[in-house]
């Protein structure tokens, strides 16, 4: 999933509510980019994973699989990893001022110990569908690691074009395994 990702948080932000297995996952649209997203706002940690006709493996990994997490930052953006059992790691660039710029979107200090639920969703990249809703908690370490990383990122927004010059950068140079081997956290 390196391939350049162009900015559809703003298609994944939504009444988290009326998700449901079957459902669009935006009503109105019938396809999706395939790729990785992440997005932290009001409701919380959301990864959206949109794959092509994802298969009954893929679908059962994400939906039931072990996983880990890990975090790379690179000059203020942060790429949120993922894995899930049986499959390779996944990642989603992140800067807040771009993702989501809504100033009430700050995440709080969590204290040691304390970890907060991702929403993880599946979506069917060709048909707009939802596949697969899951709540998974990773470390403390992890979110406490995260929420800072996004609060470093209130201190120094970013334009749009920064933004795909620094992703551009990253993916002419790392593969997401180098971003693994080279993350802050793992968990």
């Amino acid at each position: 999933m390196n391939d350049k990702k162009e900015n559809f948080h703003h298609l994944f932000i939504g009444d988290s509510k009326n998700l449901a297995v079957g459902q669009p996952l935006v009503p109105g649209k019938t396809q999706l980019p395939e790729g990785v997203y992440y997005h932290y706002g009001l409701e919380g940690h959301t990864l959206t994973i949109c794959l092509d006709q994802p298969t009954q493996g893929e679908t059962q990994s994400i939906s039931l699989g072990k996983y880990k997490f890990a975090l790379f930052e690179f000059t203020g953006m942060i790429f949120v990893l993922i894995q899930f059992e049986g499959m390779t790691w996944m990642d989603a660039p992140y800067h807040i001022s771009i993702n989501s710029p809504d100033p009430q979107n700050i995440p709080s200090q969590i204290e040691p110990g304390e970890a907060q639920l991702f929403t993880i969703l599946l979506v069917d990249a060709s048909s707009g569908v939802v596949e697969g809703i899951r709540f998974v908690s990773p470390s403390s370490e992890f979110t406490h690691a995260l929420h800072e990383a996004i609060i470093r990122q209130v201190e120094t927004p970013i334009t749009q074009e920064k933004y795909d010059q620094v992703i551009n950068f990253v993916y002419s140079r790392l593969t997401t395994q180098d971003m693994v081997a080279e993350s802050l956290i793992q968990r």
